[in-house]
């Protein structure tokens, strides 16, 4: 009796060979896309730091102009209770100033 493969002898061989290729192709296409999802959450990941880092530098420069009306508020209290201004405005800067 004449099987498949006695009809069809390098049929077979080469079904395995083209899916051997197809698989290997698309592994290589999952490595490329993986790369590219990579690299775009990464740009994602440098962007949000580098808002960060801005968003710190002006809250920093904010709390020094808020410090300084702190001083300032507070020096101008001291001269209305009647020190002279440039002791007021000592006494009111190391009251704000930490420690």
């Amino acid at each position: 009796m004449a099987t498949y493969e006695d009809a069809n002898p390098g049929r077979l061989a080469d079904l395995f060979s083209n899916l051997a290729l197809d698989f290997t192709g698309l592994f290589r296409k999952e490595i490329e896309l993986a790369k590219a999802e990579a690299s775009e959450k990464v740009d994602v990941a440098v962007k949000a730091a580098a808002s960060l880092a801005i968003g710190a530098v002006l809250a920093i420069g904010a709390i020094g102009v808020f410090l300084a009306a702190l001083v300032t508020g507070g020096a101008a209290l001291l001269i209305q209770l009647g020190m002279t201004p440039t002791a007021a405005n000592f006494v009111a800067a190391t009251t704000v100033s930490p420690p």
